[in-house]
């Protein structure tokens, strides 16, 4: 059995970039991060803190999440 740590690590993250009739688009990677936690999150029916530090580090993020896939 998988536990939401697994399932997350399992995910594919979209591309930074994709080609779109001929004219170049580019994902920005936070955005990918983000949209990637969003899915796994509906996924798993658990829902996303929604506050967010103007202060706050990426290391803080990822930990915020971590703890947010192992609740």
């Amino acid at each position: 059995m998988f536990d939401d740590t697994d399932q997350f690590n399992a995910l594919k993250v979209t591309p930074l970039s994709t080609t779109s009739s001929g004219s170049q688009h580019t994902i920005p990677r936070a955005n990918n991060i983000n949209k990637s936690w969003k899915a796994f999150l509906k996924s798993t029916n658990k829902e996303l803190q929604q506050e967010v530090s103007t202060t706050s580090s990426i290391h803080d993020e990822f930990k915020r999440y971590r703890n947010l896939a192992t609740k």
